[in-house]
């Protein structure tokens, strides 16, 4: 079997990551701030950034926060603050020893993200890592991504619509994590094959 997996809510919990760069961006213009909490709680609830930012901000200053988040979000400064979920590299292991596996994802910068995955330690279990410098951010570059290499029954199992939406598209089994960016309710809505608490129960799913 195929298994792609989504970088970010599979494998990283970037909520630190998102909030710390919200914060200081906000705090360099002596902003306030909401906590991690709460951040993070809206940020699952589908609230845009810019809705965000907008709780403490003037009208006007949100292009400017998000042409500096923007630069700085994948900057490698960054990814250490990115929290790799413990039974992953174990939970990566087992299945690539029997699955191909693949790492899908919209990051940008793919020198950073090879860089990370090294430094990860989790690199050796994937097949191929497949993503796109200056991608859109939609599902069609997810499904631009994955299409060329489908040969057999395959899954994604991600954290967005995005990922259900692309893995749909393409007739793929769909798992959703609840741990990553969106609650269950919104993943809920999207109806994929089944919602997970967290990708260490993948092996229920995979034939």
């Amino acid at each position: 079997m195929q298994v792609f997996f989504d970088f970010d809510g599979p494998i990283l919990d970037c909520s630190v990551k998102y909030h710390n760069l919200y914060s200081e961006l906000m705090k360099d213009e002596g902003l306030d701030v909401l906590s991690l909490e709460e951040y993070w709680e809206k940020k699952r609830d589908r609230w845009s950034e810019q809705s965000i930012v907008e709780l403490t901000a003037p009208h006007g200053f949100f292009e400017s926060y998000q042409k500096k988040r923007i630069s700085l979000i994948e900057d490698v400064s960054r990814v250490g603050d990115d929290i790799m979920w413990p039974h992953v590299p174990t939970m990566l292991k087992q299945i690539s020893q029997n699955h191909q596996l693949f790492l899908v994802t919209l990051r940008n910068r793919r020198e950073t993200l090879m860089k990370q995955l090294e430094s990860l330690g989790i690199k050796e279990h994937f097949l191929q890592v497949l993503n796109k410098d200056n991608n859109e951010g939609t599902y069609r570059t997810k499904v631009e991504l994955i299409k060329p290499h489908l040969s057999q029954p395959s899954l994604i199992i991600g954290d967005t619509e995005v990922d259900v939406k692309a893995g749909q598209q393409l007739g793929m089994k769909t798992l959703a994590v609840s741990c990553g960016i969106r609650n269950e309710k919104h993943l809920s809505e999207l109806q994929p094959d089944a919602i997970l608490s967290s990708s260490s129960q993948i092996f229920d799913h995979i034939d």
